[in-house]
């Protein structure tokens, strides 16, 4: 019998997945990227979620430092569950900043500038 133990995948197949996507990102122009597919989240951050209309996006720089943006209800969870080096969650809609603000923040604050590689437009 196997265990759920036994089907984790391992903190060090993250980190390579995501030394993989460094080395992409640092033979490139962009000084990162953001990703927002669930999918994308979860190969490279272990953070499994149900997408909903509540945006959510992993970001690493060229360094390979690595955050999660969530909603506040996640943080929790994402702190818990995500192999990264830092969370950062907004309030729920309409607040003030806009949490599209709160995004852009943490863009800066890790130094993404310029061209950034992402997943999608949102």
């Amino acid at each position: 019998m196997v265990t759920a133990a036994q089907l984790k995948i391992s903190d060090g197949e993250y980190r390579s997945r995501c030394e993989r996507l460094l080395g992409h990102i640092q033979s490139g122009d962009s000084s990162g990227v953001v990703l927002f597919d669930s999918k994308y989240i979860l190969y490279y951050t272990g953070f499994a979620f149900i997408p909903t209309e509540r945006p959510m996006a992993f970001v690493m720089n060229r360094k390979g430092e690595r955050a999660l943006y969530v909603p506040r209800l996640e943080l929790e969870h994402a702190q818990a569950n995500a192999l990264v080096d830092h969370v950062t969650s907004y309030l729920e809609y309409p607040d003030d900043p806009h949490p599209a603000r709160i995004l852009a923040g943490l863009v800066a604050d890790m130094g993404l500038k310029g061209q950034i590689a992402a997943d999608s437009d949102c």
